[in-house]
């Protein structure tokens, strides 16, 4: 019988960042040999620790479903006993191993979810998240699945919140509920960064345009207006300038045009080069104009940039206007 008495205790982190107590009897040096994380382990009572080899996944895993087990483990003519401590970030990464078939694992969606699950009912957030995220996919549709877990994280992942106010607002898999959707939505982009405000802004424009169908029928202009210019006075000059390239490559000129210019009076080089496309073709509104093209990629150039130089040498044939 394993007592306090007669057996020592020790505690380690393995390389997976499981912690493990082991009693080991203190008048022997037999070495048992446990599954820790996905290796096969040796311990003696010295407290060496060797990891020998890759350890089936599968075997690990029937010591993973519950918090605090206590494992006995016959070494010949001693019982060994091994306490695995709960540990939801352990369950998290492997869920995602399972997701994305890394570090190793098949991917198995089913197994991604049952462990994004467990770590989700232990009260890990970015488990929540990612469980709410999967049950919102187009090809899963488990809205009201999704909303759960997003009421749970709502109040520490801001962008929960905001997909959360998103599904209320529209009465996606709940009873529609326009004004907490709004609020929803306001405190996530209040909370958020600087893409949950342009994503709120970019939301209230569709519910000002025709294709909106939750009948909305309010004018957010003047909120639209403060949400960019809080974004244009203080995102990054990458930030602005990925942005605007984003609303670009969709078209939408108008919501593109003062990000990059933004960015490119800060003297961002990328910015200062995405501008000069936009004064090469006309577009945004601006009429074209090959000098201030040319102005911008020569400072561009200054600045270090090698698009900017390629750029200018195939526009070069044309001169400057007096």
């Amino acid at each position: 019988m394993i007592t306090k008495d007669n057996y020592i205790t020790a505690h380690f982190k393995d390389n997976e960042r499981k912690t493990i107590e082991v009693i080991l009897k203190d008048d022997e040096q037999t070495k048992v040999s446990i599954v820790s994380g996905s290796r096969l382990a040796f311990f003696s009572h010295f407290g060496q620790l060797v990891l020998i080899n890759d350890f089936e996944v599968s075997f690990l895993e029937e010591f993973n479903h519950n918090a605090n087990q206590n494992i006995y483990i016959l070494n010949s003519n001693k019982d060994w006993l091994i306490t695995f401590e709960k540990n939801t970030e352990e369950q998290f990464n492997l869920a995602v191993n399972y997701e994305f078939g890394q570090l190793g694992s098949v991917q198995d969606i089913s197994k991604a979810v049952s462990y994004y699950t467990k770590a989700a009912e232990q009260g890990l957030p970015d488990s929540q998240m990612n469980l709410a995220e999967y049950y919102s996919r187009d090809n899963v549709g488990n809205f009201k699945e999704a909303i759960k877990w997003y009421e749970k994280c709502k109040d520490t992942e801001f962008k929960g919140k905001f997909q959360l106010g998103l599904l209320v607002h529209r009465g996606t898999g709940i009873d529609q509920d326009k004004s907490r959707g709004l609020r929803l939505l306001r405190e996530a982009a209040d909370e958020g960064d600087h893409d949950t405000k342009i994503d709120l802004a970019d939301y209230l424009s569709y519910l000002m345009s025709d294709q909106d169908t939750t009948m909305t029928n309010e004018d957010f202009s003047d909120e639209i207006d403060q949400l960019t210019n809080d974004v244009i006075e203080n995102g990054s000059d990458e930030f602005l300038h990925l942005t605007g390239v984003d609303y670009a490559m969709s078209g939408d000129w108008h919501k593109a045009r003062p990000l990059i210019e933004k960015a490119s009076s800060r003297s961002y080089p990328d910015a200062m080069v995405a501008l000069a496309s936009m004064y090469m073709n006309g577009y945004g509104g601006l009429e074209q104009d090959f000098n201030e093209a040319k102005r911008l990629l020569s400072e561009a150039i200054d600045l270090g940039s090698e698009h900017a130089k390629t750029m200018l040498d195939a526009i070069d044939y044309r001169p400057y206007e007096e």
